[in-house]
């Protein structure tokens, strides 16, 4: 049955509530986490270094389990398959020992004991059943079986060369009787035959479990290379969960680094606000226009210049005063005194500054 392949959704919903195996084990891992909060364990930045140092353990290892699920599902199918095959080869040779004409006790002890060895072969196909990986060991017993097999065949070669000598034996010993040779010569003929009958059937036999050991050790072969294809795996997402640990750093690194440039653009336009402000105020210091009247600046200067007036008016009376009194003085204790126009304390001068005095205080 096909295994249906691994979606991101099996991987993580994207959601606090969701059923994939990150969002599972997070889950868990919070709460694990609030536990040991409530207990007063894990207080302020622990709380936080704990849970940060968490999350890449927890995408890894969600990874690593849904990666080894798929992994052990296939395992199961190969070995039931295999099994299988077991079997029906099994089966195959057992219909071909039943089948086969065994006439020679001694042959169907080996035949007795090939079976036996074909018996230890289906149990150790069962074995597979619970074995994902065959182990060194059951290789070289097999390998140790072919061999005595071998050995065996051996043995009947050898078992038949010593039937044609016991049937030269017998044709020595049987030429008083022509007939009795002819007899045993027969006899001999149909049980060489048989012999070498049986010497294919073993041979096929030893073929069959030579392919049943090929077989095996090719399963063994694709088990070593789906193993190195799942650490290829593990190695690449462990490097892709590292690209995007770095990637989320990166962003995060660049997110701060525009948070800054925003902050430092604010400051320097507040700044260059306010130097254009420190230039309008220091301008005023020394132009005229350019400030509000309404303004601290303007008035300052509305008051310094009203301040300025003051002072000028101030002397203005101060000296219409001290002219309007040398007038009155003189009016009143010498009326011989000269006032004319090079002492200025005439009537003319006089009649100036209080003209001038009275459009000073716009009168």
């Amino acid at each position: 049955m096909a295994i249906a392949p691994i979606t991101l959704a099996d991987l993580t919903e994207a959601k606090v509530e969701g059923n994939g195996a990150f969002d599972t084990l997070m889950r868990a891992m919070v709460g694990h986490l609030e536990k040991e909060f409530k207990l007063n364990r894990l207080r302020g930045a622990d709380y936080a270094n704990v849970y940060l140092n968490s999350l890449a353990p927890v995408l890894q290892n969600a990874t690593l389990f849904l990666l080894q699920k798929d992994e052990a599902a296939n395992k199961a199918a190969l070995v039931d398959a295999q099994v299988h095959l077991i079997a029906a080869q099994i089966r195959k040779i057992d219909r071909e020992i039943v089948s086969a004409d065994v006439a020679d006790d001694h042959v169907t002890a080996q035949t007795g004991m090939i079976t036996a060895q074909t018996a230890n072969v289906a149990k150790e196909g069962l074995i597979l059943d619970n074995q994902l990986v065959v182990s060194a060991k059951e290789i070289e017993k097999i390998t140790a079986d072919i061999s005595m097999l071998a050995k065996q065949e051996l043995n009947v070669v050898a078992d038949t060369a010593n039937k044609t000598q016991q049937k030269l034996n017998l044709v020595e010993e049987a030429k008083l009787t022509t007939a009795q040779a002819a007899k045993v010569t027969a006899d001999t003929a149909v049980s060489t035959q048989q012999k070498l009958n049986m010497a294919e059937e073993l041979k096929a036999i030893t073929a069959n479990i030579a392919k049943i050991t090929a077989d095996t050790a090719v399963s063994t072969q694709q088990k070593l290379n789906m193993a190195e294809q799942l650490k290829q795996i593990i190695a690449e997402t462990a490097k892709a969960t590292q690209e995007l640990q770095n990637l989320i750093a990166q962003e995060c690194l660049l997110r701060a680094q525009y948070d800054l440039t925003v902050v430092n653009k604010l400051q320097a336009t507040a700044q260059t606000s306010l130097i254009q402000q420190k230039q309008a105020t220091e301008r005023a210091q020394i132009v005229e226009t350019g400030v509000d009247e309404n303004s601290v600046i303007g008035r300052q200067k509305t008051l310094y210049k009203a301040q300025s007036d003051g002072f000028q008016r101030d002397a203005e009376q101060k000296a219409a005063k001290l002219l309007v009194d040398s007038w009155s003085v003189r009016r009143t204790t010498d009326s011989g005194t000269v006032a004319d126009a090079t002492n200025m304390l005439n009537d003319a001068t006089i009649g100036r500054m209080v003209t001038k005095l009275l459009t000073g205080v716009q009168a």
